[in-house]
């Protein structure tokens, strides 16, 4: 059962994020409140076209899931800016110059309470996703994340697709 779990999370991952690629691109970076650039597209990798040819996506699982993970940009939006504020909060207090440990580990909780409703969000996102792939599409999806290295090692290992 842990084994079904983690193989759905992946495959909705993996089309959320596919399907999400710029969705963190205005996010700002950590160290310089630069927007950060996460696109996959940007680097040559579409992995929503890549998933989409393999699992044989209807276009109309795929304007889905397209609808699905733009919502959750959205509703999600709020609590990324949560986060880029909380972030130049945290690089604040912990200057060497002005540091507070107390007003750093406060801020460290709040965000761990943000991230947390992020990881919520993105698991509604999964679970979404999943419910509308069929059932041999849920089985291939599985097939290639065993390919792939497993949840260990997601979309970011070595060696590409």
């Amino acid at each position: 059962m842990k084994r079904k779990a983690a193989v759905i999370a992946m495959t909705a991952t993996l089309i959320g994020a596919s399907l999400a690629g710029g969705a963190f691109a205005s996010t700002p970076d950590a160290a310089t409140d630069a927007p950060r650039q996460m696109n996959c597209r940007k680097h040559g990798h579409d992995f929503m076209a890549k998933w989409a040819k393999a699992l044989d996506l209807t276009a109309d699982q795929q304007s889905r899931i397209k609808a699905l993970v733009e919502a959750e940009r959205q509703s999600t939006a709020p609590l990324h800016k949560q986060l880029a504020e909380g972030r130049k909060d945290l690089r604040q207090a912990l200057q060497p110059a002005t540091f507070n440990e107390a007003a750093a580990r406060s801020l460290l909780a709040s965000q761990a309470g943000v991230r947390a409703d992020l990881v919520i969000a993105h698991a509604k996102l999964r679970q979404q996703i999943f419910a509308l792939l069929t059932p041999a599409q849920q089985q291939e999806a599985a097939k290639l994340r065993d390919l792939m290295g497993g949840p260990e090692r997601g979309h970011h290992r070595r060696g590409g697709w």
